[in-house]
């Protein structure tokens, strides 16, 4: 049987037609597989927490160094959260007004109360990011609390639910004379961290440098004589 000319065409059009579409999925997988046998696979050795790429001290400074500016390469993205979103959860509010009560159990925060109500408010997300190291990386609820007694904004580890910076603003509630040296060395204690070098740079604020084996991070500490007080972290250098 002999075919004509137009279905001879059409027969090597779609044989075309098919070796486009099969032949590049081929070589991709011979390319693979040629690959694969040419890796080495070995076990990394294993590390400790505090040499892990994201330990708390490499999440602060990492914090601090957007915060100041003082690297291109860290990034930051926040997300919004309101309470009428229909994914708004108090969670996170719930998390904070616990961890200022350790806080103050620690008396690393004053002696206020804590057991009133707060006012649902927006709240951020932020993730921050070194793309010179990917793997450096941490989430922050950045979360404000307005109550009867006192206003207050707290940063806190999404995941661990611990606070790296806080801000209390006292409002009707006057917070307890705070010993300034002993609330520092207290906010060391409660990060888990070594108070290495004390800095008083006014009569109201002071710089701390803590240590955790060969790393350190720094904070500046406002007290504002008794009406306010603020922890925030400070480029290490």
């Amino acid at each position: 049987m002999k075919l004509s000319k137009e279905t001879r065409v059409c027969l090597l059009l779609g044989a075309a037609l098919l070796l486009t579409i099969l032949l590049p999925p081929g070589f991709s997988a011979l390319g693979d597989q040629r690959l694969i046998g040419r890796l080495v696979t070995q076990p990394l050795n294993e590390r400790s927490a505090e040499q892990a790429p994201a330990s708390l001290v490499d999440k602060l400074n990492l914090i601090a160094s957007y915060n100041n500016q003082q690297s291109e390469s860290v990034v930051m993205a926040s997300q919004r959260q309101t309470p009428e979103d229909k994914s708004y959860s108090a969670e996170p509010f719930l998390f904070a007004l616990e961890g200022l009560k350790r806080l103050r159990e620690n008396e690393a925060f004053p002696q206020v109360n804590l057991d009133t109500g707060y006012q649902c408010a927006e709240y951020k997300l932020h993730t921050y990011m070194d793309m010179a190291q990917p793997a450096m990386s941490a989430q922050v609820w950045e979360l404000p609390l307005y109550t009867e007694s006192f206003n207050a904004y707290v940063w806190m580890d999404a995941e661990s639910h611990q606070i790296y910076q806080f801000y209390l603003g006292s409002g009707r509630q006057e917070p307890e004379a705070i010993d300034q040296e002993s609330f520092i060395r207290a906010w060391g204690d409660y990060l888990g961290l070594t108070l290495l070098e004390l800095t008083i740079k006014d009569a109201g604020t002071a710089r701390a440098v803590y240590q955790a084996g060969e790393k350190t991070v720094a904070y500046v500490i406002a007290f504002g004589e008794g009406r306010s007080l603020e922890v925030n972290l400070d480029d290490e250098q």
